[in-house]
């Protein structure tokens, strides 16, 4: 549980999309990100023939309209910190008004996931758009913006840059230290990654109110209120730290999380992670889980036979030794026949495997 914060340390609120003032400074923004987007705003903006601090709230609703944004219908996602440091900032500005939106903190239309991990990692939607960019709950930019993110277990986020056609970059995120990228594909080769998305949450307030519990369930006091929960099909957050700060180093209450949402494995207790019985119990559910696990169970060959089982694209996480086992691969096709590709060179050839998956694989 090393490096995981709490919600508080995300100094994050959102505003409606109808304050006037926020949303000059959004425009002046997506004017201003060179991303081919700003044109679509600019049409718009260049028709009216104002400059930004003459625009009344109808006028903004006609530029946003040109990229199909209901501005009454969105929020805008900024760091508290950076926006009291620029309004203090703005009691002494003295020169025109309308320049100071070169200053105004970045605001974002989405948060779009989050990690407790690390100190705290946040994806923001940029522009309403597949537009993304990566920064820590301090508010430091990461990386960005790209067109696909995403936060991966162990401290991984696997991107495709805007900027170029390079495909995809996985990269490893450690607290004060420059991401450090592990591999890069193109984008046939991209790897099946489960994503942490939904695993965090953030009860984001707006401006002027706190924040409120986004649990569907009272705040647990012991084992038992524990117990109930994960029992209750209609609990809508498996993996909450009212929960995990209860089961993360307890066997009982680990074997009910992992069956229940296959990322409450990723909050364990390293002894938990290495015990077979919760390691059986979570494949058995989402076989795809057993990427999460380490190499000694992705050699266990009567671990990695339920994982296929249950979905045959575990066998990309399979050892180099299983993906040449016959029974092993057959058990995948059968789920699913594209997985043939993850199979070793000799079994995707083979006549019982190519039949099994019902299409004509070459390679």
């Amino acid at each position: 549980m090393s490096n995981r914060v709490t919600a508080d340390a995300f100094k994050i609120k959102k505003v409606k999309g109808h304050d006037l003032f926020f949303l000059k400074a959004y425009l002046y923004q997506a004017l201003d990100s060179g991303f081919g987007l700003s044109e679509d705003y600019k049409i718009g903006f260049d028709a009216l023939g104002k400059e930004i601090e003459e625009l009344d709230l109808n006028d903004i609703k006609l530029i946003f309209q040109n990229v199909y944004i209901d501005i009454e219908q969105t929020d805008f996602y900024y760091f508290e910190d950076k926006m009291l440091a620029y309004l203090d900032y703005l009691q002494g500005y003295n020169t025109i008004k309308t320049n100071a939106y070169r200053k105004f903190p970045n605001l974002f239309t989405k948060i779009e996931q989050v990690s407790f991990d690390q100190g705290g990692l946040i994806i923001f939607e940029c522009y309403g758009m597949q537009i993304f960019e990566l920064y820590t709950a301090a508010g430091k930019h990461i990386e960005g913006p790209c067109h696909d993110l995403d936060l991966l277990d162990k401290n991984r986020f696997l991107y495709r840059s805007s900027e170029s056609s390079l495909g995809f970059v996985l990269d490893e995120y450690q607290l004060n230290a420059y991401p450090k990228t592990i591999n890069t594909y193109e984008d046939c080769d991209m790897p099946f990654c489960p994503n942490i998305r939904g695993r965090d949450r953030l009860a984001i307030p707006y401006y002027h109110l706190p924040a409120e519990r986004i649990e569907n369930f009272k705040v647990p006091q012991n084992k038992m209120d524990v117990s109930n929960i994960l029992d209750d099909i209609n609990t809508n957050w498996y993996t909450s730290p009212e929960l995990h700060k209860f089961y993360w180093n307890d066997k009982d209450l680990a074997l009910k999380a992992v069956k229940k949402d296959m990322l409450a494995y990723t909050l364990l207790d390293s002894q938990l992670k290495e015990d077979k019985e919760i390691v059986v119990a979570l494949v058995k559910e989402n076989g795809i889980a057993l990427e999460f696990t380490s190499e000694a169970f992705k050699a266990d060959k009567s671990i990695v036979l339920t994982a296929v089982t249950q979905n045959g694209y575990a066998l990309e996480f399979a050892s180099t030794e299983l993906k040449a086992d016959k029974e092993i691969v057959m058990a995948a096709v059968t789920q699913e026949d594209f997985v043939i590709r993850f199979a070793s060179e000799e079994l995707k050839t083979d006549s019982d495997i190519i039949n099994s998956a019902k299409r004509d694989y070459k390679f």
